[in-house]
């Protein structure tokens, strides 16, 4: 099931977003902070060669060394079964990375792309109503996704519901029986909850 809803929205943010207008945007960038060439990255602070170099260690020197799936990894009855779970899994894992990045793409598109200014407004002044400049920068994303994925508002309702240990707190945001997608009384309830606790 979370191999299908991964699939539709690949499928929904690759019709909504061409590739020429994620393009413009990714090369649009100074030099020395290029979003395209880690080796002309080394300007950003946060995503340069060092963390392409840090992503390949960690993928060669944690392979099989979760300790959470030593049983599935010493549970083949052959040596075949347990290399085609090996690569079963890696392609599971590459394909759920695929999908979160290109969100995270979308994302950064919909909000500079000069073809959603008009959509992308609502989601920069919802922003801008979060006080601490770090949270702000953090939740850009998350906040762009919001018209773009219609079950991203069902989602914040649910997870500041299990966040929270009050419930009168969500009695206008019961996610049961929210609308597609959800009310915007509801999504203002849990995102206010979700950005404060």
């Amino acid at each position: 099931m979370k191999s299908l809803a991964f699939v539709l929205s690949l499928v929904a943010l690759l019709l909504t977003f061409s590739w020429t207008q994620i393009t413009e945007v990714l090369a649009n960038r100074p030099t020395g902070e290029s979003l395209l060439n880690p080796f002309d990255s080394r300007s950003i602070e946060d995503f340069n060669l060092w963390f392409v170099l840090m992503q390949i260690l960690l993928g060669v020197y944690g392979t099989m060394a979760w300790q959470n799936n030593s049983a599935y990894n010493s549970a083949a009855l052959t040596p075949h079964e347990s290399r085609m779970s090996g690569v079963l899994g890696r392609w599971r894992e590459m394909g759920r990375t695929t999908v979160i990045a290109l969100l995270a793409v979308c994302a950064v598109t919909f909000l500079a792309h000069p073809d959603f200014a008009a959509q992308a407004q609502a989601a920069v002044d919802q922003a801008s109503t979060i006080a601490d400049p770090q949270a702000r920068q953090q939740m850009s994303v998350p906040i762009a996704l919001s018209p773009l994925l219609p079950l991203c508002k069902m989602c914040w309702c649910r997870c500041a519901r299990s966040r929270s240990k009050r419930s009168s707190i969500f009695a206008r945001c019961d996610w049961r029986r929210a609308a597609w997608p959800c009310s915007p009384s509801c999504s203002d309830v849990c995102f206010s909850r979700w950005t404060t606790s």
